[in-house]
């Protein structure tokens, strides 16, 4: 846009004064962007979709070293860009940290309306005791079946 406001045919301003009044900068304006050829994405990205087909766990590190093992120079950042053209990215096991199995056995919160209000109050109570709380709700009876201490790492 601004850069179709200077003229460089003008007689009294120079292009860098020009570009200066347009909020240019000169390097910008000199600037010619290089041109890739299609037909090099398109066999690159052949070969891109043959190395994904044969393994299909790689990304685009290893991709781009198997370009460059088969004699294709390729930055990896034109693989990424590729890659994501043609909306295929590496298989491996995504975290899933938050979804637990149906089957698994749920565990209550034990200590659920416990005032912890001294230091050790829970490793004085021992492993397999059975302790009686007083709350104002209710009476809550549990059972301490494991106790972590310095022994056990």
């Amino acid at each position: 846009m601004r850069r179709g406001w200077i003229d460089t045919r003008h007689p009294h301003l120079s292009i860098a004064r020009q570009c200066e009044l347009a909020s240019v900068s000169r390097s910008g304006w000199y600037y010619e962007p290089v041109v890739i050829a299609p037909e090099d994405d398109i066999d690159i990205m052949q070969a891109i979709d043959e190395i994904f087909t044969a393994c299909p766990m790689y990304g685009s590190p290893r991709i781009t070293a198997e370009l460059k093992r088969r004699g294709v120079t390729v930055n990896h950042k034109r693989v990424e860009r590729l890659m994501r053209a043609m909306g295929i990215e590496a298989l491996y096991p995504k975290p899933k940290t938050s979804i637990g199995n149906i089957q698994d056995k749920r565990f209550p919160y034990l200590l659920k309306g416990l005032a912890v209000i001294r230091p050790n109050q829970l490793r004085a109570l021992g492993a397999g005791q059975k302790v009686s709380l007083r709350t104002a709700e209710e009476k809550l009876v549990f059972i301490l079946l494991y106790e972590c201490e310095a022994k056990c790492w």
